[in-house]
């Protein structure tokens, strides 16, 4: 687990897990769709893109929205 921390990182990191969370709690993408439109609308194309890139990157990772947990992606070249 990372330490807490307000940055906006963290806020970010956060917003990851809820859409993690929101995606198997619902088992459709739609919901998980509808909250990154919103954030489009809101915040602006470059955070909902930013957002949605970390989500498909995470989720396929195997984060499940657990609190404070931020997977690594490993460097595969040897």
């Amino acid at each position: 687990m990372r330490p807490f921390n307000l940055s906006e990182q963290y806020r970010h990191e956060c917003e990851v897990r809820l859409l993690c969370r929101m995606r198997l709690q619902s088992r459709k993408s739609s919901e998980v769709s509808a909250y990154l439109e919103l954030v489009g609308k809101r915040r602006g194309e470059e955070a909902k893109g930013k957002l949605n890139g970390d989500f498909v990157q995470q989720f396929s990772m195997g984060n499940v929205g657990k609190c404070g947990v931020w997977l690594e992606a490993k460097n595969v070249l040897a």
